[in-house]
């Protein structure tokens, strides 16, 4: 895992390669590979209350992956589309935008609007 030299204004922009990567892993459900990106991430993003939150985000999708149980779980209970997605974003948008969030909690949601985004552009237009 290759990351650039850190960005201190936003330090995923460093990792964005690998995350990328992680969100395609979680994706194909090769959870294996993607716990040990996770795991890299985990020494490089721990420095601000921003990365700890993008990195309790990433690891939530982790875990929801993981889950066999999906009656909890949001992302199971939902058909995803090009329209449910870009809902979603406008909704993560507002909160990382948010002056009533703490920096932890812009980061969490930025790890979700990140992932959303991600599998929006994977799905296939809607007819």
């Amino acid at each position: 895992m290759k990351s650039s030299l850190k960005n201190e204004s936003n330090p995923v922009l460093s990792f964005k390669d690998d995350i990328a990567k992680y969100f395609k892993l979680l994706k194909e459900r090769k959870l294996s590979d993607a716990e040990k990106i996770l795991e890299y991430l985990k020494q490089n993003l721990k420095n601000s209350e921003w990365g700890k939150g993008y990195l309790k985000g990433l690891e939530g999708l982790y875990l929801t992956s993981k889950s066999n149980n999906d009656e909890y779980l949001f992302f199971s209970r939902i058909t995803l589309t090009k329209n449910i997605t870009s809902q979603l974003l406008k909704e993560f948008k507002t909160h990382i935008n948010s002056s009533l969030h703490a920096d932890y909690d812009r980061g969490y949601f930025q790890a979700l609007y990140d992932y959303v985004k991600e599998l929006k552009e994977s799905l296939k237009p809607e007819s």
